[in-house]
Formats: structure tokens, sequence, C-alpha cells
């Protein structure tokens, strides 16, 4: 679709537009925003990478805007949120692995603090409940504490990435679209 196809349709044509084109050429500033507008009316996750002045509204507009480091112009870098350094379309995808990566070892770490720090309180509620001596003096429990969670620490943050990886893409994605300016 055009972008003087754009020019007569309502905001509710193009919500229903977005759904049967994926490409859009000689798009305007204004149009690319409109477009970012109908994708997220239809619940779509919108991300935009753009180098120029004229992709700045819909890089702000969008979920997330990526910007390019290197031939992007500062209006550019400032409207998006992420700036890839090297230019590289590449990076992107790594960086969304390396995101992806990061989220599951905090997943796992938070499950591990909070399992051990259950376990912990339990050993020290039960002998109350029970009328029982304590089981661990506070060093102990200090001593204790200090090794656990060093260990752990260094365990997650040395952890690879799953063997098996299976994207987790956004469950209303279905679709790329194109933007030519």
């Amino acid at each position: 679709m055009t972008g003087d196809e754009l020019d007569n349709l309502t905001d509710e044509e193009l919500q229903n537009a977005v759904k049967d084109y994926s490409v859009f050429a000689r798009a305007t500033p204004e149009h690319k925003y409109r477009i970012v507008k109908a994708l997220q009316k239809n619940g779509e996750v919108v991300a935009v990478t753009g180098d120029g002045i004229n992709d700045a509204l819909a890089l702000k507009g969008a979920d997330i805007g990526i910007a390019m480091g290197i031939r992007g112009t500062d209006v550019a870098r400032e409207a998006a949120e992420v700036v890839v350094a090297d230019d590289n379309y590449i990076t992107i995808a790594h960086g969304i692995f390396e995101g992806r990566k990061f989220f599951d070892n905090l997943q796992k770490g938070v499950k591990y603090y909070l399992s051990v720090k259950t376990a912990l309180i339990l050993i020290f509620l039960l002998p109350i409940i029970l009328d029982k001596p304590m089981p661990f003096s506070p060093i102990q429990i200090i001593i204790l504490e200090l090794f656990m969670d060093l260990a752990a620490s260094a365990g997650f943050v040395a952890e690879p990435k799953e063997k098996i990886f299976i994207p987790d893409p956004p469950a209303t994605q279905k679709r790329t679209y194109s933007m030519i300016g």
C-alpha cells in the first residue's frame, strides 16, 4: 500500500488494512505513526527500526523504538528506547537472545532464592511452634547464608543459555511489516 492510498483511509479503515497489507511504500512520518498506532490497536506489539528524522514519530510511538547508532540522526537516537551501536540488524537478534537468557536465569535465581529462604524460615519456625530448641546459632546461620548465596550467585551468573531454545514471541505477533519512506 502506498502513502497516497493511506491518505484516503480513516483510522478504522487503516486498522483493518494493516491486517491485509504488510508492505507500506512512500510512507511519510505521519503515515508510519498511523500504521504503528493501527497495529497497536489491533493488539500487536510493535517494534520500529529507523535512522532518520522521518522515523522519529514512529520510533517514539512504537512499543520498542530501535535507532541506528552510526548512520542514525540525533533525533532518531533520542526518540528510540534502544540504539544499535554498530548499525547491524543481527545485533538486535543477539540482544533479544541475551535478554531472554538473562530473564531465564533471573527467574531461576528467584525461584531458588525463595525456596531456600522458605526452608530456612521453616527450620526456625517449626522449633518455635513445637517448643523445641533452635537448631542453629545466629553465627551458623550467617555462615550458611554467606556460602549458599555466593554459590548460587556464581552459578546463575555463569550458567549458559538453554541448549534447546524455543523463541517466545508475544502471543499477538503474527506478521512482519515493512514501511518504506
